[in-house]
């Protein structure tokens, strides 16, 4: 669907020379939502801004449908960027136009005829749970409520792909799940293909089937969100997923073990789908005659699927506790866990 081929954007000239993006190879498949993570200044709206060439690559190719867009001709171009929505962190709403308005600008600037704009745009707005606001102004909503409008005028053309740029970060909590849940619609229902770039790794937790993590330009780390979740590599993202999995043994917990304790292994097992509501532990520690201590530990959600992380530390005899560890690991994720954080 989107394939980023050694990307590269390169910004300025000489001493003034910033490279934003450097190399980025990524493929978006279709009914992927594919989040892009990274801090500020990693390049990931730049690079979300080549899928439509808002911003040109200076170097490599961006191929949607297998089309190497960076060819096409201004109207080719223009052409393309029918099937390819684009929603914003702060909505980008014509304050002066109604509701209604705002979501018909792209079929009037398509010269769609009134009858098809009015049917489209009301049932756009049903859609996204804004069917009594058509009237209304952009000052008279909520945040949520006006990026609901930016999505409804996204789809107005009927796109394949929509991009959405930190769309959720200038929203509270409770109404970031909302519109999450609209986004999820969106793919679902209309078979829609998402994109989108984030600081916040609860928007990859609740939203994302694949992830990838940008710093200083670079793609540092890929993959599906629960391999990305129970085994990051690099420190960034180890640093993103503790932020929502808030998986760090707390040095209180490690004070209050005994002194004959203080060196002993723990153990982090990982939990996906319906094993994370089965009594796995209990099971292995009757078969091998341990006692288990949970030391730390929550279940979650990773793609509507629950997704358990527990830190456990094992007693019994060490031959008993290798036997255990290695039949956990045949079904679960299972690793040592360092002291000072993983």
């Amino acid at each position: 669907m989107i394939v980023f081929d050694k990307v590269s954007k390169v910004f300025g000239e000489g001493e003034e020379k910033v490279a934003a993006v450097k190399e980025v190879s990524l493929k978006v498949e279709k009914g992927d939502i594919y989040g892009v993570i990274g801090f500020s200044g990693a390049g990931k709206s730049t690079l979300i801004r080549c899928v439509n060439l808002l911003e040109r690559p200076t170097t490599g190719k961006v191929l949607i449908n297998g089309e190497d867009i960076t060819r096409f001709s201004p109207a080719k171009l223009r052409e393309k960027r029918k099937n390819i929505g684009m929603i914003f962190q702060h909505f980008n709403l014509a304050e002066t136009k109604t509701v209604f308005v705002n979501v018909a600008i792209p079929l009037q600037l398509a010269k769609v005829p009134k009858e098809e704009v009015k049917t489209k745009v009301t049932e756009l707005l049903e859609f996204v749970g804004l069917g009594d606001k058509a009237d209304q102004y952009p000052d008279q909503l909520s945040g949520g409520q006006k990026q609901r409008v930016g999505i409804a005028r996204a789809l107005a053309t009927s796109p394949e792909i929509l991009l959405c740029d930190e769309a959720t970060s200038a929203l509270d909590p409770q109404t970031t799940d909302s519109i999450l849940k609209l986004l999820k619609k969106v793919n679902r229902e209309l078979n829609i293909t998402i994109l989108m770039i984030t600081h916040e790794m609860h928007v990859i937790r609740q939203i994302c089937n694949k992830v990838a993590v940008m710093e200083n330009g670079e793609l540092i780390e890929s993959g599906s969100v629960f391999d990305v979740f129970s085994k990051p590599q690099a420190k960034t993202t180890r640093n993103f997923v503790n932020s929502v999995m808030q998986d760090d043994i707390p040095q209180s917990i490690l004070n209050m073990l005994a002194p004959e304790d203080k060196n002993s292994t723990l153990y982090r097992i990982l939990f996906e789908g319906g094993l994370a509501g089965k009594p796995v532990l209990s099971s292995i520690a009757r078969k091998y005659d341990l006692d288990v201590n949970v030391l730390h530990g929550h279940i979650t959600e990773l793609q509507d699927k629950p997704f358990g992380n527990l830190i456990v530390q094992f007693y019994g005899q060490e031959e008993n506790i290798r036997k255990a560890t290695a039949e956990i690991g045949e079904n679960l994720i299972i690793k040592e866990v360092e002291r000072n954080g993983d």
